[in-house]
């Protein structure tokens, strides 16, 4: 269980690093960009992660402090058939996103080349991404 705790630990301590980057990042934001409705839109997504993060942060800050919350917690995160269920959803998803996105660029390209090249850009990390962690963890188990 000390184990858990750790990776528990190591789990805010992440977001509290996120956060900090996120808010350091906007500042540089903020002074490039000239204000307009894309500098409110970029603050409004960081409102958002942070408080999503932040939120976290403090669910898993209260289950340290409790032990049934805890062991709630472990057995709910170690339980294999909701994790398998969220690797099918991930892959479907994937391939999926990775489809419409490939016929957005195609549609894209008859209006504007910058917007398809820009979504065929995407595609292509979308793809590279699924097949780099596909060898890795065919690797790793």
């Amino acid at each position: 269980m000390e184990a858990f705790k750790n990776t528990l630990q190591h789990r805010i301590y992440g977001g509290a690093l996120y956060c900090c980057i996120m808010v350091f990042v906007f500042v540089l934001l903020a002074e490039a960009v000239p204000e307009n409705r894309y500098a409110g839109l970029l603050l409004v997504i960081l409102l958002v992660s942070e408080a999503a993060v932040l939120g976290r942060m403090a669910m898993l800050a209260a289950t340290l402090k409790k032990e049934d919350s805890l062991k709630k917690l472990y057995i709910r995160e170690q339980d294999e058939r909701p994790a398998r269920i969220r690797e099918k959803a991930a892959g479907t998803a994937v391939s999926i996103s990775a489809a419409v996105l490939t016929l957005a660029a195609l549609a894209a390209g008859y209006v504007d080349r910058t917007v398809s090249l820009t979504l065929l850009g995407a595609d292509l990390l979308v793809i590279l991404l699924y097949f780099g962690l596909k060898w890795y963890y065919s690797r790793k188990f």
